[in-house]
């Protein structure tokens, strides 16, 4: 019975109020400390993920899409230059050899290395810059390089080779310049969120 008795006391005067305000002060402390802290793990963890997927286009333009570009851009210029020469026809094989050994054959040679090695930075969005329409422009190239190459080693055996030309895929320029330029941007963008 004194326990009912000291309650209600308790709860006629000015002692529960009081006790109820330092309740609620405490609540309001306790979560004015709570709520920024979990607010700035989310931001944190939200600029990690920027961060990371930014060092993944990063890694995509520095290691496959610069690299490509410029090396395909090596071939069109070697093949412009060749066709523009105005050799006498009795030169033309030897220049054709010249430019294949100085240019093709080594630029093929570091595209086939950069392809071979990381083809796995193609990845989302990407892949059907280079897998569409039931093409395969990876594919493609690969059947010219090694047409390519065959063809070579038939004249080195002073033979007429009949292998059907398969043509430079001039869609492997446009698969890698559009998909370095995507990058770019989605780089851009994950920077600009940390």
């Amino acid at each position: 019975m004194n326990i009912l008795l000291s309650i209600k006391f308790f709860y006629e005067t000015d002692a529960a109020a009081d006790f109820w305000k330092t309740v609620v002060a405490s609540i309001i402390i306790v979560l004015g400390w709570f709520v920024p802290y979990f607010l700035t793990k989310r931001s944190e963890s939200s600029k990690k993920s920027a961060q990371a997927r930014a060092s993944r286009y990063k890694e995509q333009i520095e290691l496959f899409y610069g690299p490509l570009l410029n090396l395909l851009y090596q071939i069109r210029n070697s093949r412009i230059i060749l066709d523009e020469l105005k050799v006498d026809k009795h030169l033309v094989d030897d220049f054709e050899k010249y430019f294949r050994e100085k240019y093709f054959v080594p630029v093929h040679t570091e595209i086939t290395h950069i392809l071979k090695t990381r083809l796995y930075l193609i990845e989302g969005d990407f892949k059907s810059l280079f897998f569409e329409n039931g093409r395969n422009i990876i594919e493609l190239y690969y059947q010219h390089t090694i047409q390519e190459d065959a063809q070579i080693y038939t004249k080195t055996l002073n033979k007429q080779s009949n292998l059907p030309g398969k043509h430079f895929p001039d869609d492997l320029y446009e698969a890698i310049a559009t998909g370095l330029t995507i990058c770019e941007a989605k780089y851009n963008n994950e920077i600009k969120k940390t």
